[in-house]
């Protein structure tokens, strides 16, 4: 056999696609770069990085084969291979061969790095077996179908596009076929389920493709299924003659040329321009029900763009190929004529398929959904009970209906347009046009990303780039036709482009420091510094010493258990009396500081819970297990005590945890409530008790400190000090976290200056708002919802870059408002229990209203509930008992639930009696909703009749009075014996 065809052929093919095949192993690399560099979900990374490393040689494949017979055409070089000495054979050989060997090479090359530089495989057998079964055969796939459309087309870009939608649907349909429809979940076994189907189909393709590539050189002239048209006119067969350019130069009606232009645009591209626009439409469609997970509808907006992006690439490449745009030179035809009259029908039959693709893809999805929720609806009236709880995928149809909805879809195509129509332009080779038409289209979807992220405007940072690329394609027309190639020409068409994108990259960092308002924190650090006091140092240090002397719950080495609450206590204080008695007197002075948030590298961890507990569990034992006059009062005492520690260990402070809730304050609360109805109880202890609970607020909770030692913290590692990045950033992520905002500051200096404007604002409004929601209450009004519609005063600037210090003080900010309305909420109801008491201790019952408490002098006013500003409600025989199955399975199941995250430890039991508020979940409802206030009949049905809730729950029905009641905050009046 003659090997001398074989090498000069495979040369010939190496050197088409080297440039292509390095290129797209170096964009493979970086792209899982940027995946393992920012992503924080560690294992989805993985998979999606040996996803990229699997699925770049399908694309190859498809890219390579597709343009291997269709370029021979397109270039001009099918009559050369014909007159060659290389037969159908040889050439099929050379072709098919180098591009399989460079797909495995890919495939080998992109595992090992990925393997052995990045990350380890996926752990899971099945998705890795998945993956590989998907991807090593779709690389075949992608073979077979791309030389099928090289070998029919002559125009690779055509080919290329063909191919990978006849892959695709060929492998997803078949795979729907092989594995019943599950919506909105992905599973790679269904790949592997479609193998044998697909297989069948792969034959069968690679037959046609034999028969025809043997048959491709010896056939006789003939025209392609999808050749280009020359241009026909007759002034294109015959040379120009004076009276043509005559009449060109001097007719005044200028329409006529455009529209001849214009009618030869449809002429030339026609086939190519409707083949796009057919193949856009089941491709979205595809893509939106591809089952390809969570919210797997938004994959539409892929093909979307990137066919968007491919229809801009083939404005200018008619006129490209073989250099036809001589043909306007030669005629003297204006080149603006030209420009206009290619890109109108572009632009019209883009625009128009873009609207029928959304229009189709909301379409199905509405379908999927109302088909989803009529399974859903028959299965849960099969069983009532649970039908109450099935999670219904609810959809809004009329919000991706509506007019603005469709419009900002077709808008988000613009770019990608004009990025295809700017490239088009300037390369020549259609098949690198398209490839660098979705690179850039890319590239400005992730800056529209980055736009959105960051907050910046659209109307400045977005509308101007597809303005500037027509215009750069409008300015560059005529030296494009008269293939100028003179430097001025060239910095023309550079500055065109580059001034634009500077002054926009420049812009940004600029607009985004201006976002945020320069102000002040709304305290002084220094002065807030300056009030930490040596005596305050001294009492700290005596916290210390008691946390250092603590010895734990139980006697060393005993291993027993107390079941006993008091029996614990007992013990607890038995083995702490040294730490107890350092623990009181450091409670008698009168200022108290753990360190200086200024200058303390590491902030002393002082377990404030096990000391409040001690002081609590002192309480308790004199409570029950002291026999003496003065020992209800001595444990009265104990429990105020108690608050006067947590105010303490709380002072000049920080508080990290955005879920901060102070579950010790409240406890105290609670217990005081046991207190209350003790045995040996009297009134006048109880009047007394009421008197010194009245005197307590919420500044023993210390939040104002809190945020301004968590603002001095945070000014630290703004100015580069990491030593506070454990205190700001405790768990086993805070390197990560702090590396990422450390990075982003040095790489992006703007960032820093932002953030710390955006912290000032967050500090100064979370101390403006805590100020606010305190003089509601103390006014009696409703803050549990209130105060999450407040929140928009302390804004949320987290932004993608980094944004972290200002976002947590956001949460520091709802955090502190949760604590204190939770506390004030606690503490009004323990006032009102404590008064309960002494009314039963004076008439042997509780009264029937609240108000008999005020007429017999115990209260001089009924406090309102600070989640609902009204006052609370009032069971003085208890809830009843349940009357139907619903309520019994709400009240024992859901109740458990409810039960572990309520702030108190009080279980709802019926026709026991007591108080009840709606909590922080149902005072906050309304509030979460388009910070809408909530109507009136919802808060009387909710507060006081508790019959129907007219709000829905979280699957869209209504709640009935027992859901509500334990979606509530519940307060049981103690017996007492």
């Amino acid at each position: 056999m003659n090997a001398a065809p074989y090498t000069h052929l495979i040369w010939k093919e190496y050197r088409a696609i080297r440039g292509f095949w390095i290129a797209l192993i170096a964009l493979a690399v970086f792209m899982q770069l940027l995946v393992l560099a920012f992503s924080q979900d560690r294992g989805w990374a993985i998979e999606f990085v040996y996803n990229i490393a699997l699925a770049t040689p399908v694309f190859f494949a498809i890219g390579c084969i597709g343009t291997a017979y269709a370029i021979e055409k397109e270039d001009g070089t099918f009559e050369w291979l014909r007159s060659s000495p290389a037969s159908d054979a040889q050439l099929f050989i050379s072709k098919v061969g180098l591009c399989l060997v460079a797909t495995v090479a890919m495939f080998a090359i992109l595992w090992f790095v990925t393997q052995t530089l990045f990350v380890a495989p996926p752990s899971q057998a099945d998705v890795l077996r998945g993956m590989l079964g998907l991807w090593l055969l779709a690389g075949l796939e992608a073979l077979a179908w791309g030389l099928l459309f090289s070998l029919l087309s002559a125009r690779p870009l055509m080919a290329i596009v063909l191919a990978l939608f006849a892959t695709s649907t060929a492998v997803h349909v078949l795979s729907w076929i092989a594995q019943p429809y599950q919506p909105d979940r992905f599973e790679y076994s269904r790949y592997a389920a479609a193998i044998p189907l697909r297989l069948g189909l792969l034959a069968a393709v690679a037959a046609a493709d034999v028969y025809l590539g043997l048959r491709w050189l010896g056939s006789e002239e003939r025209t392609s299924l999808l050749s280009p048209r020359e241009i026909d006119d007759a002034s294109a067969r015959r040379p120009a003659t004076k009276a043509d350019i005559t009449s060109l130069l001097h007719r005044r009606d200028r329409a006529a040329i455009l529209g001849r232009l214009t009618w030869q645009t449809f002429r030339q591209s026609g086939r190519m321009m409707f083949t796009l626009a057919a193949l856009q439409v089941p491709m979205c469609f595809l893509a939106a029900n591809a089952q390809l997970g969570p919210n797997s509808a938004m994959w539409a907006v892929f093909p979307l763009l990137a066919v968007t992006a491919l229809m801009g690439a083939n404005v200018f490449q008619s006129d490209q190929q073989r250099g036809n745009f001589r043909f306007f030179v030669e005629h003297n035809v204006p080149p603006r004529y030209v420009w206009l009259a290619r890109l109108l029908p572009w632009i019209a039959i883009t625009a128009f398929v873009n609207l029928i693709s959304i229009a189709v893809w909301i379409g199905a999805q509405a379908i999927i959904q109302v088909m989803v929720l009529a399974t859903q609806v028959q299965q849960g009236l099969s069983d009532p009970y649970q039908a109450q709880f099935q999670p219904m995928d609810w959809f809004d149809f009329s919000a991706l209906r509506s007019l603005p909805v469709i419009i900002a879809l077709g808008l988000a195509t613009i770019p990608a347009f004009a990025a295809g129509q700017w490239i088009s332009m300037f390369v020549r080779s259609g098949l690198l046009a398209g490839f660098f038409s979705l690179l850039l289209a890319m590239l400005l979807a992730i800056w529209a990303g980055a736009v959105y992220a960051m907050h910046l405007s659209w109307l400045l940072f977005l509308v101007p780039i597809p303005v500037v690329l027509l215009w750069a394609t409008w300015l560059r027309a005529p030296d494009w036709i008269l293939e100028s190639a003179t430097w001025k020409a060239r910095l023309k068409a550079a500055g065109s482009v580059l001034v634009p994108g500077l002054i926009l990259l420049t812009a940004a960092p600029f607009s985004r420091i201006a976002q945020v308002p320069d102000v002040t924190p709304g305290f002084d650090p220094g002065f807030f510094v300056a009030e930490i006091t040596p005596a305050a140092l001294e009492t700290g240090e005596l916290y210390r010493r008691a946390s250092e002397l603590y010895t734990g719950v139980a006697p060393s080495g005993t291993g027993q258990y107390y079941r006993n609450a008091l029996e614990r206590a007992k013990h607890r204080v038995a083995d702490n009396q040294e730490p107890l008695k350092l623990i009181l007197e450091a409670s008698q002075r009168e200022s108290c500081a753990l360190a200086n948030p200024a200058k303390l590298t590491n902030w002393p961890v002082i377990p404030d819970g096990r000391l409040l507990s001690l002081v609590k569990d002192s309480a308790y034992e004199l409570q029950f297990q002291e026999k003496t006059e003065t020992a209800l009062d001595q444990a009265l005492d104990r429990y105020f005590t108690a608050l006067v520690v947590d105010r303490q260990l709380t002072s000049f402070a920080p508080k990290i945890d955005v879920f901060e809730i102070p579950y010790d304050s409240l406890e105290t609360l609670r217990l005081l409530t046991q207190w209350g109805a003790h045995p040996d109880q009297t009134e006048a202890r109880l009047r007394e008790a009421i008197a010194q609970l009245e005197q307590v607020d919420v500044s023993v909770l210390n939040w104002d400190d809190a945020l301004k030692s968590n603002y001095i913290l945070c000014e630290r590692l703004l100015a580069g000090d990491e030593s506070v990045a454990p205190v700001l950033f405790p768990g086993k992520n805070s390197a990560k976290a702090v590396a990422r905002i450390m990075f982003n500051m040095r790489m992006l200096p703007w960032e820093r200056a932002r953030e710390r404007r955006a912290l000032n604002l967050n500090t100064q409004n979370g101390l403006n708002l805590l100020s606010r929601v305190r003089m509601t209450m103390d006014a009696g009004g409703e803050v549990g919802g209130s105060a999450y519609r407040s929140l928009d005063y302390s804004r949320n600037f987290d932004g993608w870059l980094t944004g972290a210090l200002s976002s947590r003080m956001h949460e520091w900010t709802e955090s502190a408002i949760t604590s204190e309305v939770s506390f004030e909420t606690y503490r009004r109801a323990t006032l009102l229990i404590l008064a309960l008491q002494a009314y039963r201790l004076s008439h042997d019952k509780l009264p029937q209203q609240l108000e008999q408490l005020v007429e017999d002098g115990f209260l001089n006013e009924i406090p309102h509930d600070p989640m609902s500003g009204h006052p609370f409600v009032y069971f003085p025989q208890g809830i009843p008992k349940p009357r139907t199955g619903y309520e019994r399975y709400s009240l024992e199941e859901l109740g458990r639930r409810h039960h572990s995250h309520q702030l108190g430890n009080s279980p709802l039991v019926p026709e026991v009696p007591g108080l009840w508020s709606p909590g922080l979940s149902l005072a906050a409802t309304y509030a979460r909703r388009d910070n809408q206030e909530p109507p009136a009949e919802a808060v009387y049905d909710v507060y006081y009749e508790h019959r129907w809730m007219r709000r829905f729950n979280s699957y869209g029905q209504r709640m009935p009075e027992y859901d509500a009641w334990l979606s509530g905050e519940w307060f049981p009046i103690p017996a007492g014996k």
